[in-house]
């Protein structure tokens, strides 16, 4: 029987997670609140992997290492980043807002086009963001950039009179 690492379903497109730290990893983005505030990336590598070839075995590790060092080389702590799959790279960028994020995850891959393959202007950006489902799989949302929100989805006000008030120097307590 084999298993299936991408699934399609009536509520949309899940990554199933097969190695042992697949439950770590989802527990980790539900405490950090990563995946419910949009900033949580999930990168897929076929591109690469096709363009590779018969070399990607063997380059394979080279490729995850020039991410991870990157990511890391460029967001500290409390950013962090894993290996999800063999064509799968999770980026979880904390300290940037969400489009900001999603323009970093791409230009991550993006790094690693240009490093391994070349010319990736032809390729399809395969950018999602990725939501805790289950302790074994992610809800995969496809990003757009050109219309990817800058106010996070589960933020909108419909009423300008739904926000909350933000006071100002006239408007806070006096302390006596």
């Amino acid at each position: 029987m084999s298993k299936e690492l991408v699934t399609a379903s009536e509520s949309g497109l899940y990554l199933n997670l097969f190695h042992d730290d697949a439950v770590e990893v989802i527990e980790r983005l539900r405490e950090t609140h990563a995946d419910s505030e949009g900033r949580a990336y999930l990168l897929r590598l076929n591109f690469i992997i096709e363009e590779l070839g018969a070399k990607w075995e063997a380059k394979r590790d080279l490729v995850f290492d020039h991410l991870k060092t990157s990511f890391e080389r460029k967001f500290p702590e409390p950013n962090w980043c894993v290996k999800i799959n063999d064509d799968s790279f999770l980026a979880v960028i904390l300290t940037l807002g969400q489009h900001k994020g999603a323009l970093a995850a791409t230009e991550l891959w993006s790094s690693a086009c240009q490093f391994f393959v070349g010319n990736s202007s032809h390729a399809v950006l395969p950018l999602f963001e990725a939501i805790a489902a289950d302790v074994d799989r992610m809800r995969l949302v496809p990003i757009d950039l050109k219309t990817y929100s800058i106010v996070p989805k589960r933020v909108r006000f419909t009423k300008p009179w739904h926000r909350e008030p933000r006071r100002g120097p006239s408007q806070s307590k006096k302390i006596l």
